[in-house]
């Protein structure tokens, strides 16, 4: 529920409105005398809270409290459980995303680990959030659970406690036979080793283990993956000729649900609690709520205030999602600001854009794959060489310095490991430092990949960061495992074998796994 609005609203706007000061001064102090009372509560125990969100009128006044202390997280966990445990999940989570909002843009810090984890509860609908009610607990004369109670919702709790943890290691020594020996559980589909894959096929999602260095499975997605992004509890992939969004349960590597876009998808990325599909051709950025799996919002990102001649600004080529912000590589040198909160472009500024965009050391770093050839004036930099990564400050959306890779066209950069890393089509991988921009270290890729059997040159086409490692994906049919702390490559695993009927385009990493597209 969006605080400023009636909790009877289906639809509210998106502005931030007072929930209260609808009648005036009056009302303004009438509401702060009712919340005053409500107040005291704060220092009783959690089932005083309990009783106090139960009633639908009661909840509204919880809504008070929230309007006048934004800042009160548990005030703010408690109207999110209330709005929950009534069967208002969106309402819960618009509430958790208006604060944040607050908290970012007004104290310049993320809501605590604590909220993000309710939040989290919420979008999974974690057992543990049932209401009291759903295990057998009574209160004697006194007010207090009796002691069978406590121990049976103790149990309950610690239940679902157990069943909320996703990836546990847990040793066990073995006293009969195998002493010392340890066995771990993974994930439901993944329990058991897998060989390699040895027919990998195209339109699918690929997984790589990264304990094993193998691919080991696949989820076809029904048509040509366009985009690709891990997040929210899912893998994200866009189907181009379908015009629809995939979301897979990396836990039962299965299709969960396909969600029409009307348009055609080209990147995906998750964050600021959704997911985001751009087109490069309808030239428009959508928004997904991952809790209905339903498209929300549509942001136009077709105009500019320079000027680009007659064929004007290209779609999106890239997006980046972080720190209240969305941030568009165009091409043509372009770089738009969207902000989640007005869901709107707020600023444009001139900076490669063509071989893509990350965020990391509090900066927004883009990355040009062609040579301006002018000179740009307002931004501190004079000229943008081939191959060069610009800084861009968020606070002053700027570019405060241009780090020059070479002469050589790059295409695709990623953050992360102790620094940023950049591909080039020579099958070169670089490492730069972000403070410094000294670069740091420089990796042949080609010198391992291109020994498998291909009838494809190799280069390098996309860059992912995670699980200790930086994955590359190679044009050959390949992916190359790099040990960033040694710059070395570590190995170079094969996309199924040769002749191969797919080859792998994009890559991610998260969910303790690596995720390739395959066409």
């Amino acid at each position: 529920m969006r605080l400023g609005h009636s909790p009877d609203s289906l639809h509210p706007p998106r502005s931030r409105a007072p929930l209260v000061n609808n009648g005036g001064p009056g009302a303004t102090e009438g509401a702060t005398r009712r919340c005053g009372v409500h107040l005291r509560l704060m220092a009783n125990p959690a089932g005083s809270w309990e009783r106090l969100v139960l009633s639908k009128r009661r909840s509204c006044t919880l809504e008070e409290l929230v309007t006048q202390h934004p800042f009160h997280e548990r005030l703010v966990s408690q109207l999110m459980l209330a709005l929950y445990r009534s069967g208002r999940q969106a309402d819960a989570l618009r509430v958790y995303r208006d604060v944040r909002e607050t908290l970012v843009e007004e104290l310049g810090i993320e809501p605590s680990v604590g909220l993000q984890r309710l939040e989290r509860e919420i979008l999974t609908h974690d057992p543990a959030l049932e209401p009291p009610g759903a295990v057998a607990r009574t209160e004697d004369s006194t007010g207090e659970e009796p002691a069978d109670a406590r121990r049976a919702r103790a149990h309950h709790n610690l239940h679902f406690w157990r069943r909320r943890r996703s990836l546990a290691v847990i040793a066990a020594a073995l006293v009969v036979g195998l002493v010392g020996s340890a066995f771990v559980l993974t994930r439901s589909a993944r329990t058991s080793p897998r060989p390699p894959l040895a027919t990998i096929n195209s339109d699918s999602v690929v997984l790589i283990d990264p304990s094993t260095n193998a691919s080991v499975a696949q989820v076809g997605v029904g048509g040509k993956p366009a985009g690709l992004a891990v997040g929210m509890g899912a893998v994200w992939v866009g189907n181009a000729q379908q015009q629809t969004l995939v979301r897979i349960d990396p836990e039962t590597l299965e299709v969960a649900r396909t969600i029409g876009l009307g348009v055609m998808p080209s990147r995906i990325a998750v964050g600021d609690g959704a997911v985001w599909a751009a087109s490069y051709d309808s030239k428009v950025v959508l928004r997904i709520d991952p809790t209905f799996n339903v498209v929300t919002d549509r942001i136009d990102v077709s105009r500019t205030t320079f000027a680009l001649g007659k064929e004007g600004l290209p779609g999106p080529e890239d997006i980046a999602v972080g720190g209240g912000a969305m941030w568009i590589a165009h091409g043509r040198d372009v770089v738009s600001r969207v902000s989640l909160k007005a869901l709107a472009v707020v600023r444009q500024i001139r900076a490669g854009s063509g071989g893509g965009i990350a965020l990391g050391d509090g900066a927004v770093w883009s990355l040009s794959s062609a040579g301006l050839g002018r000179t740009f004036r307002g931004v501190g930099v004079e000229r943008l060489e081939l191959g060069a990564v610009s800084r861009i400050d968020p606070r002053t959306n700027s570019v405060t310095r241009p780090i020059r890779i070479s002469r050589v066209v790059s295409n695709g950069l990623a953050f992360g490991e102790g620094g940023f890393w950049v591909i080039k089509p020579d099958g070169s991988l670089f490492q730069f430092d972000p403070a410094s921009g000294r670069l740091t270290s420089l990796v042949r890729l080609g010198e391992r990949a291109q020994t498998a059997p291909t009838m494809r040159q190799f280069r390098p086409i996309d860059v992912a960061v995670g699980e200790n490692a930086v994955w590359v994906v190679n044009s050959n049919g390949t992916v190359s495992r790099v040990d960033p702390e040694t710059s070395t490559i570590v190995t170079t695993i094969p996309m199924g074998r040769y002749p191969r009927l797919a080859y792998p385009e994009e890559i991610a990493v998260g969910e303790g796994a690596v995720w390739v597209t395959m066409h």
